[in-house]
């Protein structure tokens, strides 16, 4: 996360720069106004692939085919588009800190609100933020057919952080003064890394748009987001929700270069299991121009997460197959599908969400959820809100991958 430097506060560091290992730096180490800073070079790089970046780049490229075409034979695939950028979401915002798991966001959203208490604990209002930012940018790329430009990153941000508590957040706007990465120990903190001057953010911006526009037909596609992002995330031009910006950039290029035909990726969920190692990989691209590992790092994410939503979505399509039949046999009305399928956005429902989703009475909807629940798709949580709320557990077990990730 960047953070404004605060001159009273004293800050671990050293003078040459050499000894904070920028042997080989991807850009330039200045001094300016007291305080070292990186400024990375211009994208794209000049890199090359070994046999094994090869292989991986390979792999990835089939799934991005085997991917699309799943997403392509699924039923009403709006329902599943939703639930996966909430998976992404709370990923995304975990490796920034949040607590909020999918469950609480579902739960979150069937009930319209939380106890401000755990709101505040959850860091709920960043994740539900973040649903609606992916949802906007990838409208507007998709739908609208608008270039990924640097108005597209500003809204996405604007989405993210209005109305989150802080001083430092400007929503939409991109940061006027200087700011640092720090490490934290109980009773030190030190520098790990300090991004470009203000005055350099213009040409640096200038340029990931331009590379973001330009197809690089001799770069392949997944390549350009591991650049693509990378770059972003030295560049940290937000005061506040760097990281999470930068990894949708991933998604939004994917679609600006129409590999990806739904936002079904969850990239997230890696780097989050794997959080020290996705550091220190964008570092060492800083510090000794270090594409190769990050690059493999990348893929490898890439493939495992790829692999997994493959996975993942048939499972699902399985599961929905299952309660169809399930609700034929028991003769059961067509609201009760009706709520069935919304399962799949959201495995969350209370009988005020079943009604307004139905457009009929109370009485209607708490039949319906009744029915589901007497056949077994719904069981009534035991926790306690303002409202009773029902869950499709067997959907999240679909969800689980086989390294327990929901």
């Amino acid at each position: 996360m960047g953070k404004k430097i605060n001159p009273t506060k004293t800050l671990d560091t050293n003078d040459n720069p050499e000894f904070a290992g920028y042997n080989y730096p991807n850009g330039t180490v200045t001094h300016k106004n007291g305080v070292w800073t990186f400024v990375p070079n211009i994208l794209p790089p000049q890199v090359s692939y070994d046999p094994e970046t090869v292989s991986l780049l390979t792999k990835a490229t089939g799934l991005i085919g085997e991917l699309n075409g799943i997403g392509n034979t699924v039923e009403n695939p709006h329902l599943l588009i939703r639930l996966h950028m909430k998976r992404e979401a709370v990923a995304s915002s975990k490796i920034e800190g949040t607590l909020a798991s999918i469950e609480d966001l579902n739960t979150y959203e069937a009930l319209g609100s939380f106890l401000k208490s755990d709101s505040e604990r959850l860091r709920m209002p960043e994740v539900v933020n973040y649903v609606d930012a992916i949802d906007w940018a990838w409208r507007q790329i998709r739908d609208k057919k608008q270039p990924l430009d640097l108005s597209v990153i500003l809204g996405a941000h604007r989405i993210l952080m209005t109305g989150i508590a802080g001083g430092d957040k400007n929503p939409g706007e991109f940061r006027a003064v200087q700011n640092l990465i720090v490490g934290r120990e109980p009773l030190r903190e030190w520098i790990v890394y300090v991004p470009p001057p203000p005055d350099s953010l213009n040409k640096l911006l200038q340029n990931l748009e331009d590379f973001c526009h330009d197809e690089h037909d001799d770069i392949p596609v997944l390549v350009q987001c591991a650049m693509a992002h990378y770059q972003f995330e030295a560049i940290h031009p937000f005061g506040d929700g760097n990281g999470r910006i930068g990894r949708l950039l991933i998604l939004l290029l994917l679609c600006q270069r129409d590999v990806l035909t739904a936002p079904l990726l969850y990239m997230s969920a890696f780097f989050d299991q794997h959080k020290s190692m996705y550091y220190e990989h964008l570092l060492e691209v800083s510090r000794n121009s270090d594409w190769d590992s990050w690059l493999k790092f990348f893929l490898r994410a890439f493939v495992t997460q790829t692999t997994e939503t493959i996975a993942g979505i048939r499972r699902l399509q399985d599961l929905r197959q299952r309660y169809q039949r399930i609700l034929r046999d028991a003769r059961a009305n067509i609201n009760a599908f009706t709520v069935m399928d919304s399962l799949f956005r959201n495995p969350h429902v209370t009988v005020p969400v079943a009604q307004r989703l139905l457009n009929m009475s109370y009485a209607t909807a708490k039949r319906s959820i009744r029915t589901l629940v007497d056949l077994g798709i719904l069981t009534q949580s035991n926790a306690r809100y303002q409202s009773r709320i029902y869950v499709a557990f067997d959907i999240y077990e679909a969800l689980r991958s086989v390294n327990g990730r929901g």
